[in-house]
């Protein structure tokens, strides 16, 4: 089941998809159709090739991040924090970059703020996650789950504030 497509890139090489898809809705959609159908390896294929024709798709590197984020909460559920992730940290680091990948083609992009402090208060970084749902808070206040989380990692860190 070899499903190839040829493509030109701007600097006028001819690359070969293995995906038929011709545009970055095309992937996500297929994306979460196998995510749906818990197939998260298989979408976290096609992610990451749409990422790799769509690099300024913030959308493409959301959906990505998100994919790997259920994949290494599958992979690491029994644990608490994921601070010594061995096996796992290569995999960590591209949800990481696929979500700052994300914040830095769209700077308003309140669920990629709100997943990578997730992400980060997991691997045991509660400071940058404060300051990340603190952000996504700004940009979307209608978040209760951001507040709590905010609150709890606060009172953790040793942080009161003033609820006014």
């Amino acid at each position: 089941m070899s499903e190839h497509s040829e493509s030109i890139r701007p600097d006028g090489e001819n690359t070969t998809f293995r995906f038929p898809y011709s545009t970055v809705n095309e992937y996500l959609e297929a994306a979460e159709t196998a995510a749906d159908a818990s197939q998260l390896e298989h979408a976290i294929e096609i992610l990451r090739e749409a990422v790799a024709r769509f690099p300024d798709s913030a959308e493409a590197h959301y959906d990505l991040g998100v994919a790997l984020f259920m994949l290494l909460e599958a992979r690491l559920s029994h644990l608490e924090i994921w601070e010594n992730l061995a096996d796992e940290e290569e995999l960590a680091e591209e949800c990481v970059a696929a979500f700052e990948a994300a914040i830095e083609r769209k700077p308003d992009f309140a669920p990629a703020y709100t997943n990578l402090a997730n992400l980060l208060a997991l691997r045991g970084m509660p400071q940058r996650a404060v300051e990340l749902w603190q952000r996504s808070l700004e940009l979307d206040p209608n978040q209760p789950e951001v507040v709590e989380n905010l609150a709890r990692y606060r009172e953790e860190l040793g942080e009161y504030e003033s609820s006014e």
